[in-house]
């Protein structure tokens, strides 16, 4: 249900209220979310944005944070081992979750079977409930190794991350790499494939 209809199946979590606010609201992380667990009922809070698909990866996002809160085994056994690491190491478990909820595994063989591209997941993008981000992810969890970046059309990154060896340059550094591919995709039509290259650079 939740692919169909997020905000509806979020309602039907009992000891969860859900609050949607203009402005992000304190301690927000950068989707602009915020979980509060030691209320009764525990609380989200959502800065709404005109994307609705952005809101419901966040709302997502949000339950997983709920869900491990009241994991005793994650929060008392889990968590205490993953020392400095636990907060990325969540915050990348509930990304993935909420992917999981918004795109079922049908829609990912269906626009990414042949294979994970820049085109099927535009197709997924276009065809769920899931946010761009969202579809990227999804993309990740598809067996093979790979870098995916979303960026604007200047080569600005909006968002990175990668599986198995290759470096995910993250969002700080310019990427000229990635800059000439985006020149070529304009003059070829919209799709260019870049081999080789300067690589991506460190931050």
């Amino acid at each position: 249900m939740a692919a169909q209809e997020p905000i509806v199946a979020l309602g039907m979590v009992r000891d969860l209220e859900v609050y949607w606010t203009a402005q992000p609201p304190r301690g927000a992380c950068e989707l602009g979310g915020v979980y509060d667990g030691d209320r009764e009922p525990a609380v989200i809070t959502v800065r709404r944005y005109r994307n609705e698909k952005r809101n419901f990866f966040t709302c997502m996002h949000e339950l997983g944070h709920h869900l491990f809160a009241r994991d005793e085994a994650w929060q008392y056994e889990v968590l205490p081992k993953l020392g400095v690491h636990a907060r990325r190491t969540e915050e990348k478990i509930v990304n993935d979750f909420a992917a999981c909820l918004l795109i079922p595994d049908d829609e990912v063989e269906r626009h990414l079977g042949p294979g994970v591209s820049a085109r099927g997941i535009i197709s997924m993008v276009e065809q769920t409930q899931a946010s761009v981000t969202a579809c990227c992810i999804r993309a990740l969890q598809c067996p093979g190794e790979r870098l995916i970046i979303l960026s604007d059309e200047a080569g600005g990154i909006w968002w990175a991350d990668s599986n198995g060896s290759p470096f995910s340059p993250g969002k700080k550094v310019h990427q000229p790499a990635l800059l000439r591919a985006i020149e070529r995709a304009a003059q070829d039509g919209g799709e260019y494939t870049l081999v080789g290259g300067d690589g991506s650079r460190a931050p």
